[in-house]
């Protein structure tokens, strides 16, 4: 059966997958022949994953009974399309929908489904879902998405099987880097402690003040993350108290200072940081900004400088810090996702952390700007007072 299309429209541009969609009678029509298999779809309705058929549009003509109730709807969400139906923020950044936004080039779920239409062959994929929330943060939805082709009455239709793999990505990404942090803290502990044993190792007060450094760095990691888990799983309570803008920054840069990333470059303070007082906690965004730091340090070559300052913005005050590299461009569609990294794998929480606590406990904004002539500058815009209302907080 050939493909059958509206006329073009506004709302057909498209930056990736095509815009156009079935008209209400073909919808009706792919739904009825699901309809009427009876027993395929009951089967379907009994599987504990989710499951959605759709037509060559992308667009569902049925959802099974798990996904129906995952997306708080009782109908069959015939005529929406994966992103659409799961709410992703993506889907509403270009009139033709789902599949249509720059960031979809990256989204399993659409590439798996045109890849299946393509070859015909069963398309196995991870996907993030990422929506917004109430507020100003974000939550992510990671899938396995497999796309096959269903025949039905001379139909080809595309099957997709969605299983929700949140947690196991979760705790994966959370040890590796766990690990990697820990093993890299450990090893300079323990170095210094065989320095400290060879004769002559020096000024004794020097070499334990070196020990108590690293030792400090592994506690901040398993500190941290401890923290990143606690923000995760909804059980970390944000402790409000006044805090001076300067000391945060000050005590931030301090840190990373002597830390790894650090090696070979500077992390230098701006002229004319903003001195206020901000109703915060502090714990949490020192945390902000030292990923920010981090973050920068990472994407510095050997010898360059990164540099960290705090304006006052009105009723917020806006930390940010500049490195001179620049991001690919799928780097800044992914940039916030968890354990997305351009450093490799078992990275990747560090961005999204900013993310999580900077704007779901904080009530902040984390942004970031990049460009060949200014760099790439990330931000945190923190309320000067505590906010009235937090997001899964």
């Amino acid at each position: 059966m050939g493909v059958r299309m509206n006329s073009p429209r506004p709302d057909n541009i498209t930056l990736f997958a095509p815009a156009e969609r079935a008209s209400v009678e073909s919808l009706r029509s792919d739904a009825a022949l699901l309809d009427a298999s009876g027993l395929l779809t009951e089967v379907f309705d009994q599987m504990p994953h989710w499951i959605a058929v759709a037509n060559e549009f992308r667009q569902i003509v049925f959802a099974n009974r798990p996904l129906r109730y995952a997306i708080g709807t009782n109908t069959s969400a015939i005529g929406l399309r994966p992103g659409e139906a799961l709410g992703c923020k993506n889907a509403k950044h270009m009139e033709g929908g789902c599949g249509t936004a720059e960031a979809c080039r990256y989204c399993g779920t659409v590439n798996a489904i045109l890849e299946n239409q393509l070859s015909g062959v069963l398309s196995k994929k991870q996907a993030r879902i990422t929506f917004a929330s109430e507020g100003s943060a974000t939550t992510a939805l990671e899938l396995s998405v497999t796309a096959s082709t269903l025949q039905l009455t001379g139909r080809n239709l595309t099957l997709l099987t969605l299983v929700d793999i949140s947690d196991s990505t979760r705790r994966r990404a959370l040890e590796r880097v766990f690990f990697h942090d820990m093993i890299n803290s450990a090893g300079g502990l323990l170095g210094m402690i065989e320095f400290a044993r060879m004769p002559g190792a020096g000024n004794s007060n020097e070499v334990l003040g070196y020990i108590e450094q690293f030792a400090g760095q592994l506690l901040q990691e398993i500190l941290f993350q401890k923290q990143l888990l606690d923000a995760e799983n909804g059980d970390l309570s944000p402790v409000f108290s006044p805090v001076e803008s300067t000391k945060l920054l000050t005590e931030a840069i301090r840190q990373m200072e002597k830390h790894p990333s650090a090696q070979d470059r500077t992390v230098r303070e701006s002229e004319g940081v903003a001195d206020m007082t901000l109703v915060t906690d502090a714990t949490l965004a020192r945390r902000v900004l030292i990923n920010m730091i981090k973050n920068g340090l990472e994407a510095t070559t050997s010898g360059g400088i990164v540099t960290a300052g705090c304006d006052d913005v009105g009723d917020h005050a806006r930390f940010w810090v500049r490195n001179p590299g620049t991001m690919e461009r799928e780097a800044q569609l992914r940039i916030f996702q968890r354990s997305f990294s351009t450093k490799g794998t078992g990275r990747g929480l560090g961005t999204y952390s900013m993310k999580l606590l900077g704007e779901r406990y904080l009530g902040g904004v984390v942004t970031f700007e990049t460009s060949m002539e200014t760099g790439t500058v990330f931000s945190f815009q923190v309320p000067k007072q505590r906010p009235e209302v937090l997001t899964n907080a």
